[in-house]
């Protein structure tokens, strides 16, 4: 089973309710497909790194004498490498998925999950919850929104 972390354009009240007053299809459709590609810009960003330790995060480096064995065993054999180096999976994981209102934001990425879920550690970090992403940038939103819908009209 494929993990699967997303935008679907047309079962997102938010963004219907932003569109309702829009009755021709082909409109609706351009401004679904703008969006799509400022959110997709938007979630391929990543927040600027900040050095952030588990004991700040949890109050201790560790959370088990078994988590903190296996740190040092994955060390010691190489599967864990340090410093971490970002490897921008997460970043090239998004993509648009259909056209029109049909369009949705996907990341398959198994851990972007853990990114944009609203992990402790990884959100002292700066990483922040899909919705609070797109709850932030409601005004931008809703400008490209209204830039779409006059381009489309001038083509017609």
């Amino acid at each position: 089973m494929t993990d699967l972390l997303g935008i679907d354009f047309e079962n997102e009240a938010q963004f219907q309710a932003w569109i309702a007053h829009i009755s021709d299809g082909r409109i609706r459709d351009a401004v679904t497909d703008d969006v799509a590609k400022y959110m997709l810009n938007v979630l391929r960003a990543y927040p600027p790194y900040r050095k952030v330790t588990r004991e700040s995060v949890y109050g201790a480096p560790f959370q088990s004498d078994k988590q903190r064995r296996w740190f040092f065993a994955a060390l010691n054999d190489g599967s864990l490498q340090l410093p971490y180096k970002r490897t921008q999976q997460l970043s090239n994981g998004w993509q648009i998925v259909g056209e029109g209102a049909k369009t949705i934001l996907v990341n398959e990425v198994p851990h972007a999950k853990y990114a944009y879920g609203g992990n402790r550690l990884l959100g002292a970090i700066g990483w922040k919850r899909l919705e609070q992403i797109v709850s932030e940038r409601k005004a931008k939103i809703q400008e490209i929104i209204k830039a779409a819908v006059k381009k489309a009209l001038r083509k017609r």
